[in-house]
């Protein structure tokens, strides 16, 4: 089944549930994250070993600009080339020439499953199940900072109850619980 879509580039970025796409079953297999162009597939690493449930994706500029898809789901790891590295539940694939690419963290990720992701004013924002981000009361709706994952704003005590969607629109971030 797939959860989420988004644009990165000229690629069609999918996340699901699902490990081999193409019926065969090798060690090339993407585990519930890949992207098509139109005429083939690529694959993140070997992917996340968990429901993928939220993608967004941006692109940085500048020296050392990236390509970068965050996802979101049920997933504790993500699996690069060399084996699987923590995410708890929200990981970032980057892209970035003469840099090989591969997943890393966002901060300490969350205690509970992540099913909305979008990008507001520059940030990236999610939203689901969880409460809490390295000891950060959350309430189902963060925003990461560059260094950690904090509440929308400074008087914000976030939300009683599961965030399923977010959606950006002129200067307004909208929710739909």
């Amino acid at each position: 089944a797939i959860y989420a879509v988004n644009v990165l580039g000229n690629r069609v970025v999918m996340g699901g549930s699902f490990s081999d796409s193409d019926g065969v079953l090798d060690s090339s297999n993407t585990y519930n994250i890949e992207a098509w162009n139109g005429v083939v597939k690529s694959r993140f690493g070997r992917g996340l070993p968990g429901v993928v449930r939220a993608l967004t994706s941006f692109n940085t500029s500048g020296p050392g600009a990236s390509s970068v898809v965050v996802a979101g789901g049920d997933f504790l790891t993500a699996d690069g080339e060399l084996g699987p590295i923590t995410v708890n539940r929200v990981a970032q694939w980057i892209e970035q020439i003469g840099v090989p690419p591969a997943w890393s963290a966002i901060g300490q990720g969350f205690n509970d499953n992540v099913y909305a992701l979008e990008r507001f004013n520059g940030n990236t924002i999610a939203g689901g199940l969880f409460t809490s981000s390295a000891g950060t009361t959350l309430n189902r709706l963060a925003r990461w900072t560059g260094s950690s994952w904090q509440p929308l704003t400074s008087t914000d005590i976030g939300l009683n109850n599961h965030v399923y969607a977010l959606k950006s629109y002129t200067t307004n971030l909208g929710n739909d619980l």
